[in-house]
């Protein structure tokens, strides 16, 4: 189960997307390893992921 700032995190890293007007293609909680995971982009070339430590990693294409 996700924790408090995990949650927060995820929340903020959405609102980001959503003020640059990126589409989030999938939104993930992956229950075996407490990470979420956001695809996002016109062409889907952002990937971030937070980790259950509540860090977030942020992967960025060539084209967004």
């Amino acid at each position: 189960m996700p924790n408090y700032e995990q949650l927060l995190k995820t929340v903020q890293a959405c609102h980001a997307l959503s003020d640059l007007r990126q589409d989030i293609l999938l939104f993930l909680y992956d229950e075996d390893t407490n990470e979420f995971f956001i695809l996002a982009g016109k062409k889907a070339t952002i990937e971030v992921t937070i980790y259950s430590n509540s860090t977030v990693e942020v992967e960025i294409g060539d084209e967004i």
